[in-house]
């Protein structure tokens, strides 16, 4: 089988199995953009490789992912990772703020803060402590609701984010101060110590973090000795979707959507973008001269805001093909078009 790019997309052709042992063929193509504060996406000159393996800010067992491998086998929904720092309005050190992620018709709303602790007092119990005015505030999974703790010998975490802060189990040691949530939801302005919610992030998740891991599937005796390397037939593919819950696109995304990043500029800046407007799509030619359009899905945006130049802002948006391998397989083509090709080309 011969790969042929016609796109200007780094690419990654690599082959998997499905949940019947089928082979699949995979292709990742990956674009490298500049973010500019009042323009569309702007394809750079120089493309990065196609990011193939995970990127942790520390540690892997004990740290947040900074961007996520491109290896997944297929995605059943687009999805965004935001990997950035929230600025204060106008630059001034303030105690919370609102941030805005939007791209199409997904948006989250959240408001972050500036450091505080938690104390606990005798009788009283937890208590919030002052919150500390900033300008900044990392958009780290760190500083979301979340947590692990050693209690008797035995791990107690918060599976959704352990690496988080927050989570107070009961047993916990109460002699020593908790950092407090920075990163929540509008609608959780008053968290209060002690309360379960959901971990607000906006990067990309690990594979061993709730629900990606409870997404894999059965893991026995019988499926070692019967199926490994395969996964399990009860493999849910969801397991890949790698952003946060709330950033789960509903769908694909098509191309030439809006985008809102709002005070994740340096200053308190506001990005009002938009995607750009092509469409890849894959061509299978067979051995028999038939020739297959294959689905090839939009189903990753990365957004890097995290460099305080933003001339060095950039986007990474990843399109995947999954096929079935075959004898017959003879040459497979990527291809890409705009917007106002792409009724001619769907009905070619």
């Amino acid at each position: 089988m011969k790969l042929v790019n016609y796109t200007p997309w780094p690419h990654l052709l690599f082959e998997r199995r499905d949940t019947f042992d089928r082979p699949l063929g995979v292709l990742a193509l990956q674009g490298t953009f500049a973010i500019d504060e009042s323009a569309p996406l702007r394809a750079l000159r120089e493309q990065a490789p196609v990011q193939v393996g995970d990127v942790h800010r520390g540690d892997p067992a004990t740290s947040s992912l900074k961007r996520a491998g491109a290896t997944a086998t297929f995605k059943p929904k687009s999805e965004i990772h935001v990997d950035a720092v929230a600025h204060a309005p106008t630059g001034k050190p303030r105690t919370s703020w609102p941030i805005r992620i939007r791209v199409g018709k997904l948006q989250q709303d959240l408001v972050v803060r500036g450091p505080h602790q938690w104390r606990h007092a005798p009788v009283l119990g937890w208590r919030k402590g002052a919150i500390e005015p900033c300008t900044e505030v990392p958009l780290h999974d760190e500083l979301a609701f979340g947590g692990s703790h050693r209690i008797d010998g035995k791990l107690v975490e918060e599976r959704r984010n352990p690496v988080g802060t927050g989570f107070l189990p009961r047993g916990i040691d109460t002699r020593d101060p908790i950092a407090a949530p920075q990163i929540v939801a509008v609608d959780e302005p008053l968290h209060l110590p002690g309360s379960r919610v959901a971990p607000r992030g906006c990067g990309p998740i690990p594979s061993y973090f709730a629900p990606r891991c409870d997404r894999i599937g059965t893991i026995d005796a019988r499926w070692l000795a019967e199926k490994w390397p395969c996964v399990p037939e009860d493999f849910d593919y969801a397991h890949y979707q790698a952003a946060h819950p709330d950033l789960v696109y509903p769908g694909y995304l098509e191309g030439d959507e809006p985008i809102e990043l709002v005070h994740l500029l340096p200053g308190g800046g506001s990005v009002l973008s938009a995607l750009p407007d092509w469409r890849v799509w894959t061509l299978l030619r067979l051995g028999d001269g038939r020739m297959l359009r294959w689905p090839t899905q939009l189903d990753t945006v990365h957004f890097d805001l995290a460099s305080p130049d933003p001339s060095e802002h950039r986007a990474y948006l990843t399109w995947r093909a999954v096929f079935p391998l075959s004898a017959s397989l003879r040459r497979v083509e990527s291809r890409m078009t705009r917007s106002d090709q792409r009724s001619r080309v769907e009905a070619a």
